[in-house]
């Protein structure tokens, strides 16, 4: 008897104090997770840039006649640029792709495919006018022009876009390509962020 009346008495712990109890643990929980996080928010902000990229092809130029135009729309002022206009586009023929970089970050662009061929990058020297510099490339190259003013072809040593800048990337090509031919074009950044694009050869875009 004396055994039951002992179990009767004993008492579970009170649902107010449970409650507290509860809360006091989630406050601690919470106060340690903000200290962790506030922290690596911190490192990440003063540390610095932000490994989003965001960039566009805005247009192009394959026309198959003509001087070709810049990423301003105005239109190239050296004949280097005047492709040959026989049944489509040929080898060595030039054609200009425009590029705007949308992100807070610089983008160099590292790999650049065109029609599953892959081109390499040729720096100019800032006070060259691409014409002079493309004119006597070999195929398979292409320059960048940032400056639509003066055309001069970029002296970095990569196809570096500045945050909110435009350009035009110049490709000298390395075989003949029939009008109305849709071309792949694949970018490539020095973070590896992909851009892939489609080109109508002998049509002109943005």
């Amino acid at each position: 008897m004396n055994i039951l009346r002992k179990t009767k008495n004993r008492k579970a712990v009170s649902p107010i104090i449970a409650t507290l109890l509860l809360v006091a643990i989630a406050v601690v929980g919470g106060a340690l997770i903000f200290s962790f996080a506030q922290g690596y928010f911190t490192s990440s902000q003063t540390s610095g840039r932000p490994n989003i990229e965001q960039y566009k092809i805005s247009g192009y130029d394959a026309s198959d006649t003509g001087l070709l135009k810049l990423h301003d729309g105005n239109t190239m002022t050296t004949t280097a640029f005047t492709n040959s206009g026989t049944a489509g586009l040929k080898a060595n023929d030039v054609i200009s792709v425009y590029v705007e970089n949308k992100s807070a970050q610089k983008i160099t662009i590292t790999d650049l495919l065109f029609g599953g061929t892959k081109y390499t990058y040729l720096k100019g020297t800032g006070t060259t006018a691409i014409a002079a510099l493309v004119n006597p490339a070999t195929s398979g190259q292409f320059a960048l022009v940032t400056d639509a003013t003066t055309e001069f072809s970029s002296a970095a040593t990569g196809a570096e876009f500045q945050p909110g800048q435009s350009g035009t990337l110049v490709l000298k090509l390395t075989e003949d390509i029939k009008d109305g031919r849709d071309v792949q074009l694949k970018l490539t950044t020095g973070n590896g962020n992909v851009l892939v694009g489609t080109l109508i050869a002998g049509q002109q875009e943005g």
